[in-house]
């Protein structure tokens, strides 16, 4: 489905280890959702701030995943 969403982007741990080929995206009152890397700019993600992502949402055995076509930074 394609939507967007609003939230923060954060490393993705996982178990005590960061994952270095993804994400995670944070949005309020909603699941995690993973990114990955190759959809957003290092140089944005080390901003960080609040943003609003756009493209294709997807499912699958528990993880919500998302390709970014578009972005836009919603803080300063």
């Amino acid at each position: 489905m394609y939507t967007h969403i609003d939230g923060f982007i954060a490393p993705c741990l996982w178990g005590k280890r960061e994952k270095k080929s993804a994400y995670l995206f944070f949005n309020e009152g909603m699941d995690d959702v993973l990114i990955q890397t190759h959809n957003l700019p290092y140089s944005v993600v080390a901003k960080g701030g609040k943003m609003r992502i756009f493209g294709e949402l997807n499912s699958s055995k528990e993880i919500r995943e998302m390709t970014v076509d578009k972005y836009i930074l919603l803080d300063g």
